[in-house]
Parts: C-alpha cells; sequence; structure tokens
C-alpha cells in the first residue's frame, strides 16, 4: 500500500484516454478503473492552466480496480461527477467531514471530446456528521419528548433517576 501526495484518476489508474483507445473498435465497454472511499473533511479550489479544480482534504484510500495497487493519501481529487457530490455533502457549514465510497468507471462515447465519460456508483451514501448530531449520539440522558406547558419532561438515565427520586 503505497502513500502518495495525491489521490487522482492518473496517479491511480494512468491514461484513461489510452485504455479506452486499447479497446477493440466496435467493441468498447465500460471498463471499471478505480475504488476510492475515506473521509473528507474539507475542500480546496483553485486554478490551473487547464481550468477550474477542487481538492479534497481528509483520509483516502484508493484501488485500482485492474491491478489491485492500493494507495492513501490526504488529497484527493475526484471527476465531476464523483466530486459534485461529495463537495454538496461538505458544503453545509454545520458539517465537519463525509464519508463516502465510488467506484469510478469510463465508458466510452464518441460524443465526448476525449472519447469516454465517467462514471461513478456509490458504494454508500455519502454520511454527513455534525458536531450537534455527535453530541445528541453520545449524551447519556436525552430528552426523549417535552411538550411545551407540560408539567413532567420525559427523560433517560440519572436525569430521570434525580427528578423521581
Amino acid at each position: 500500500m503505497a502513500l502518495i501526495k495525491k489521490i487522482s484518476v492518473k496517479t491511480v489508474a494512468g491514461n484513461i484516454k489510452k485504455m479506452i483507445a486499447a479497446q477493440p473498435e466496435g467493441e468498447e465497454k465500460p471498463i471499471p478503473f478505480m475504488r476510492v472511499y475515506g473521509v473528507a473533511t474539507s475542500v480546496e479550489t483553485g486554478e490551473s492552466d487547464y481550468g477550474a479544480w477542487k481538492a479534497f482534504i481528509g483520509q483516502f484510500k484508493a484501488i485500482n480496480l485492474l491491478d489491485g495497487t492500493e494507495y492513501n493519501s490526504g488529497k484527493l481529487f475526484l471527476p465531476n461527477v464523483a466530486g459534485d457530490l461529495l463537495d454538496g455533502s461538505l458544503g453545509a457549514s454545520e458539517i465537519n467531514n463525509v464519508e463516502f465510497g465510488f467506484d469510478l468507471i469510463a465508458v466510452p462515447d464518441s460524443e465526448s471530446t476525449v472519447g469516454y465519460v465517467y462514471e461513478a456508483e456509490p458504494l454508500i451514501e455519502p454520511a454527513k456528521d455534525d458536531t450537534f448530531s455527535r453530541l445528541e449520539r453520545n449524551l447519556p440522558g436525552k430528552v426523549l419528548e417535552h411538550k411545551p406547558g407540560s408539567e413532567k419532561e420525559t427523560t433517560t438515565g440519572a436525569a430521570a433517576k434525580k427528578k423521581t427520586g
């Protein structure tokens, strides 16, 4: 398992255009080439000679589905089809991190300027985790029910024992 500077389609699977072009003409088929999963904690954006880019920061693992090579990194670049979904989940200000997993597939497409498009199959729904939800899950005595104007709150744990004596 290699620790690399960044995970991207190119660093994990190489040249997708050549991979698609190597298929016999008329027999082109989708190629599942990469499984990627992890926990994204933030996103960086910028501009390069190739246009706008988005890099996710966190803990990530990628597996080349063609040869089994595994990679780990703290930085991840995803094709837009997967990156936009992850960015949308991470974009809410109260979200601290998002757990996710995708299989990436290169699909031959004669109408695309590069000869293929990416598809992403989510392995899990992106799972949001925010500080308040974590706090609620870890409270030992949660308030279960409270109706405005009622004299009694229903609680569990130590708080309930103190109220009843």
